[in-house]
């Protein structure tokens, strides 16, 4: 259990960002007006401004704050942007944040503290509001085969079908091991996400939490929920210009979770997975192309 040096322990904020806009600066603002010791954040060859209006609002409002940026020179994904800089930070606490969050004013505080009441939570996360304050799951079961199918078939097209609805449902509980963190925002300590190899960057983007907080189950931690520090969440800024892209990814990660999980008989479902997420693939193509069609006052 290390890095717990109590609520007062040092912060590091990462950010990936990837053409976040307006949002990024927003974020880094937040960050650091809720306690963040040091902002650190991991670019993928983002094309926008988005860079240098985040630098300036830390210059301007926060001149006494470390602010870093590190360039990683090409789009890397999320999981390994976060490893870069989590061996950059300084801080005891890691809180790795989406560029479209903003923070609450003594949410970085509140999920320290739980951290430091809470030995056994190896990861901690808060509550995730969308930008109409409805709640997003920051939360989620571990699914079963059949879960994730019907979930990953149905999602899309029926957004609250009964096992979408089961997915999304984790106890409200301060701890649990049945259940992962979303990525969108988590603190954990530093220490122990280096220990464990940090996320597993097979994974460009979508499920390298899920997988990541099975290995923290694995090692005997569970996973924290703090409902008290708050979040909101504008989803999707960067997914906007590639969203065909951001759809083939996620079914990628789905049929490479699958691999790494199923084990014993459970194996011979892999084709079926694979089936499931190419449809999926298919699916969100076809409402996408919809979308686009229709066009955007619509």
């Amino acid at each position: 259990m290390n890095g717990r040096e109590g609520s007062e322990a040092a912060i590091s904020a990462i950010v990936v960002n990837y053409n976040a806009g307006d949002l990024l600066p927003s974020c880094v603002a937040s960050l650091f007006a809720g306690g963040a010791a040091e902002v650190l954040v991991v670019d993928n060859a983002s094309a926008d401004d988005s860079l240098a209006a985040a630098q300036a609002v830390a210059l301007e409002m926060y001149p006494d704050r470390p602010f870093e940026v590190i360039q990683t020179g090409a789009n890397l994904g999320f999981g390994r942007a976060v490893n870069i800089g989590a061996e950059a930070a300084r801080g005891r606490l890691l809180a790795v944040c989406n560029p479209d969050c903003s923070v609450a004013p003594d949410s970085l505080g509140k999920l320290a503290a739980f951290l430091a009441a809470n030995p056994v939570a190896g990861v901690v996360a808060p509550m995730i509001l969308d930008a109409h304050g409805i709640r997003y799951p920051s939360i989620r079961r571990f699914p079963s085969l059949w879960i994730s199918a019907l979930h990953a078939a149905l999602g899309l097209v029926w957004p609250t079908n009964p096992a979408s609805r089961y997915y999304r449902s984790a106890s409200d509980g301060p701890l649990g091991h049945d259940r992962w963190a979303s990525g969108a925002f988590l603190m954990l300590p530093r220490q122990l996400f280096l220990e464990i190899g940090g996320f597993d960057d097979r994974y460009f983007m979508f499920l390298e939490d899920v997988e990541l907080c099975r290995r923290l189950i694995a090692q005997g931690y569970q996973i924290g929920y703090e409902p008290q520090a708050v979040v909101v969440h504008h989803q999707g800024r960067s997914s906007i210009s590639r969203p065909y892209f951001v759809l083939a990814q996620h079914s990628l990660s789905l049929w490479r979770y699958a691999d790494q999980t199923l084990a014993g008989p459970g194996r011979l479902a892999l084709p079926l997975v694979a089936v499931g997420a190419l449809l999926r693939f298919a699916v969100g193509s076809l409402k996408v192309a919809a979308k686009v069609l229709r066009g955007p006052s619509q």
